[in-house]
């Protein structure tokens, strides 16, 4: 609606009314989208406040059926809300779309929170349906189970009863041959009872576990009643099996056999208690301790299939003393008797007492050992339910503790670095940092509970296995990283807020209007262009002289076209005023010498600039524009080493390298000083150090888009240049990385163009240009080696252009100072000697400008003002030029014979001796008194040359 009443203010009549409609559609359209995501969420709220409050699932039928219902009438009102929810997305969709804004697509999400919401709702209300049906068919198929077994109880005590009533007919000791039959039909009943061990042990088990989760207590303790009673009925209905078959098998010889059955019983009991007694502490998680309930429930059942023989022994052996009177009071001293007398003849009598002391005795002791055993498995087994029970609680609030964890996690990982956000984004991420805070506190009570329950299973003497302890310190850890990266975040927030809002204010004076200076969190620059409303990393001062330097592109050669880009780069920057030593002093006091592998960040690069353009400003004040000149240098020096993240830090060796390179100082020092930032104590350097000065260096050339003519960005090639020629050694000294850089290496060739161009700005040469007709010729002068008199000034020669009977591949010497006599005669014989050189010669010399490094340029070759093109030559061609070479050397050869010299005039001789005094670096030769001796002298000079060539010539026409 503003943008519409500024439109109506404006006068923008065409269109208005159909703006104006869609930005009222659009209004109701978000005022739809509110109201009913406002009624959903209401909704949302309810239900899931519903859903916690449900109870967990029952354990019998009336409570089941009870939730079942509950749980259709919440999966019913689930199904009708679902057209609103999927109305609310598309109508964000829509909205999106219409309006493709930041805050319409927030909608988008808002929906998406919403229908997310809506699925886990969903997914939680299905999840409780199967677990209510799987219950409801569980205790449904239990009671069938349980009625079947005790109608089977029923059955089977019926038989017995049967069966007691007519043994009890017949005594122990009589004749069974009535009923010979019986013993074959007992065994088969008790066959048929050991067949239903396992339902029976099956259906203990189940109604234990659900009597333990019932709620009710006249439910629990009708389930528990009808348990008791299935399990004495079955423990009488075994013990009657055995004792109906002990009572038909027996003979008269049954007591001592009863004897040693209690021996051999009492042997096994004890055998039992030592495994029992051996069985391992129990393991530190759920999957060991079932593990070991499995081994502990095989255990019990071979007690369980003992327990009928052991108890029908007992009861046989009580039944043999109950009828044998008892002993006198005399019946110890009868004991020892008989041992005295153990060797002679006993009677009856004596016999009979003795076995009755023997089965009373063994009776006792295993009646002790087996009641102990049973104690002591039971023990045993109610431990390991106690600690299942708490392990599976400890391994459910761990797996919701990591849970929980992962998704705060995720959020975390979503936050966006510091550096992106500006100082009106600050304090809305500093809120969204306090709220995620207050959401998660919750964990540290949820991670309180995991610890507790940890210790409780300690408390059992239980060592909790080494995965469990490894999850659990995990999640301890993971919880104290996110809470420590919370604090930190809030706290760089807060300190990026209090940073912005204060440092690097003098710079904004650097840019005009409609330009502003900015920070990012990072304290990076950048800046805002409120006419075009855009942003960007460079300062338009910068954007403009980048894009002046396209200017320099019609430059021929490489070297000279990235040279006179760096130098334009040097004066903008006002680094060409700043000495050398007071950027090494200014290092210094900034605590920088020997820090070079480390980092430097935006605010400390900015305080040492300040120092280093201190001076500068005291003494051309009114040139120089201080803020400007820092902030320039600073977006200069993160273009060159910090250019794709803007991270804010950049390596002290870059940071120096980036300054010396263009400031005022000899070569040689800049050099010099640049090596010692890389070597050890003892002057040295390594390849490693060499190759991160030099990857420092060709970043300069890679960010004026020249780096392709100069190598490549691969440095490697040019370490190996350098310690080739250091003697392949494994450390260099200066001496050998001074030398190596005299030669002028590709990689670095265009620093010493650099110097040679500001040494040449203010030389003028008192020569003509031979084709735009400068006089004097200013800067660069170049002189062809091949032609007569021909001078260039350095616009025609770095242009390329041409005049009559000069050929661009002539050899050229360059000048940035005004030549000397000798410097004029040096070049004038060397013009001579050139001209008694073929193409083929400098095909065969060819002499490059820079030492090449052997590797794979990622453009054309570097160009230098060198040696002329090769051409092939004809045979007849061949011919005639050894014969020219021939007929020279005869005639150089008479003149050398001669003593006569054409008279000339004394002014031209002093000429010449003046040419052959200056000629720099070579002894004081007599003085020729006549252009023909200087012709026999120079000719005297290449006559072994040109001996050679003619042999060479020769070789190759053959």
């Amino acid at each position: 609606m503003a943008q519409l009443r500024q439109e109506k203010v404006g006068g923008k009549a065409p269109g208005m009314q159909r703006k104006r409609h869609l930005l009222e559609g659009i209004m109701i359209d978000r005022h739809s989208f509110e109201d009913r995501k406002r009624d959903i969420e209401n909704w949302l709220d309810r239900t899931e406040s519903r859903v916690k409050r449900l109870p967990p699932v029952g354990q019998t039928l009336d409570v089941l059926e009870v939730q079942v219902k509950e749980q259709k009438v919440l999966q019913n009102e689930l199904h009708q809300w679902k057209p609103a929810v999927e109305s609310l997305s598309r109508l964000a969709d829509k909205l999106a779309s219409d309006n493709p804004h930041d805050d319409m697509s927030r909608l988008q999400d808002v929906a998406d929170e919403v229908y997310q919401r809506y699925a886990e709702l969903s997914s939680r209300l299905q999840a409780r349906s199967k677990a209510l049906q799987n219950a409801l068919n569980s205790l449904q198929q239990l009671d069938k189970a349980l009625d079947r077994f005790l109608a089977w109880l029923s059955e089977m005590e019926s038989t017995f009863e049967m069966l007691d009533s007519e043994a009890e007919k017949y005594g122990p000791r009589e004749d069974m041959q009535q009923v010979r039959g019986w013993p074959e039909q007992v065994r088969e009943l008790q066959r048929e009872i050991e067949s239903q061990r396992d339902l029976h042990l099956t259906l203990n088990e189940r109604s234990g576990q659900l009597l333990q989760s019932l709620e009710s207590q006249d439910d629990a303790l009708l389930l528990r009643r009808k348990l008791e009673e299935m399990n004495q009925r079955w423990n009488a209905l075994r013990l009657r099996t055995v004792s109906l078959r002990n009572r038909l098998e027996s003979n008269a010889e049954q007591w001592n056999q009863l004897l040693l059955s209690l021996r051999e019983l009492t042997e096994w009991v004890i055998k039992k208690e030592t495994e029992l007694a051996a069985q391992p502490a129990l393991g530190g998680d759920v999957t060991s301790i079932l593990r070991q309930q499995d081994e502990h429930r095989a255990f019990r059942r071979q007690l369980d299939d003992k327990r009928p023989v052991i108890e029908s022994s007992l009861l046989a052996g009580r039944q043999y003393v109950a009828k044998e009177p008892p002993l006198s009071d005399t019946s110890d001293s009868e004991a020892k008797d008989y041992e005295t007398d153990s060797r002679g003849y006993r009677s009856a009598e004596e016999q009979a007492r003795e076995i009755t002391r023997s089965i009373r005795r063994e009776v006792k002791k295993l009646s002790d050992k087996w009641t102990a055993l049973l104690a002591h498995t039971d023990q045993r087994h109610k431990w390991m339910d106690d600690v299942l029970t708490k392990m599976q609680l400890l391994q459910r609030i761990m797996e919701e503790m990591n849970c929980r964890l992962q998704a705060a996690e995720a959020t975390r990982a979503k936050w966006p670095p510091i550096s992106d956000f500006v100082l009106d984004q600050m304090q809305q991420h500093l809120d969204e940092v306090l709220d995620f805070k207050e959401r998660v506190m919750p964990l540290q009570q949820h991670l309180d509970k995991v610890n507790e329950a940890a210790a409780r299973i300690t408390g059992c003497n239980v060592l909790l296995s080494h995965g469990n302890l490894n999850r659990l310190e995990e999640l301890n850890t993971r919880w104290r990283l996110l809470h420590l990266a919370i604090e930190d975040r809030r706290k760089r927030l807060q300190a990026a807020m209090k940073d912005q809002s204060s440092a690097q204010e003098f710079l904004k004076a650097s840019v005009e209007e409609p330009w502003e200076r900015a920070v990012s969190g990072n304290k990076v620059p950048y800046y805002i262009n409120h006419l075009s409303e855009t942003t960007h990393w460079d300062h338009p001062k910068m954007i403009d002289l980048m894009e002046s330097l396209a200017e320099y592109n019609e430059v021929r050669y490489s070297a000279y076209r990235t040279a006179m880009k760096l130098r334009i780069v040097q004066k903008q920057l006002s680094l060409d005023l700043i000495n050398l030593n007071n950027i090494i002093n200014a290092f210094d006091q900034h605590g920088l010498r020997a820090q070079n592998d480390k980092l430097i960040s935006i605010t400390e690069m900015i305080t040492c600039l300040s120092t280093i353009y201190e001076g500068v400003a005291g003494e051309s004040a009114s040139s120089v524009n201080k803020p400007l000149c820092i902030d320039l240098c600073l977006n200069w020096l993160l273009n060159l080493f910090d250019t794709s993240t803007r991270t804010g830090y950049i390596r002290i060796l870059s940071f120096k390298v980036g300054i010396v390179l263009l400031c005022q100082g000899t070569l040689e020092d800049k050099f010099r000083y640049l090596f010692r930032l890389i070597a050890d104590v003892n002057g040295c350097a390594d390849e490693r150090k060499l190759g991160l000065l030099l990857h420092d260096c060709v970043q300069i050339p890679r960010l004026l888009g020249e780096v392709a003519a100069f190598g490549g960005s691969n440095i490697e090639p040019s370490v190996r240049s350098c310690f080739e020629k250091g003697g392949n050694k494994k450390e260099i000294q200066v001496t050998n990385f001074i030398t190596w850089l005299q030669q002028e290496p590709q990689s670095l060739v265009w620093l010493p163009v650099l110097h040679r161009l500001v040494a040449a700005e203010n030389a003028k040469h008192q020569a003509k240009c031979n084709i735009c007709k400068q006089y004097p010729i200013v800067g660069l002068r170049y002189r062809c080696l091949k032609c007569f008199n021909f001078d260039l000034c350095q616009s025609c020669f770095f242009s390329g252009r041409k005049a009559r009977g000069h050929k661009l591949s002539h050899p050229m010497q360059e000048y940035c100072m005004t030549t000397t006599s000798g410097e004029d005669m040096r070049d004038f014989t060397r013009i001579v000697r050139n001209k008694f050189k073929s193409k083929r010669h400098f095909k065969k010399h060819h002499r490059m400008g820079y030492l090449p490094v052997q590797t794979v340029l990622e453009g054309d070759d570097l160009e230098s003002p060198a040696p002329s093109p090769q051409h092939s030559v004809s045979s007849k061609e061949m011919h005639s030029r050894l014969e020219l070479y021939a007929n020279r050397l005869a005639e150089v050869e008479l003149r050398t014979q001669s003593n006569s010299t054409p008279e000339s005039s004394e002014d031209e001789h002093q000429l010449i001796a003046q040419y052959c005094q200056t000629l720099s670096g070579e002894s004081v030769l007599p003085v020729p008194r006549s252009p023909a001796q200087i012709m026999a002298a120079i000719d005297a000079d290449h006559r072994e040359e040109l001996e050679t060539m003619i042999h060479e010539l020769e070789e190759e026409n053959r």
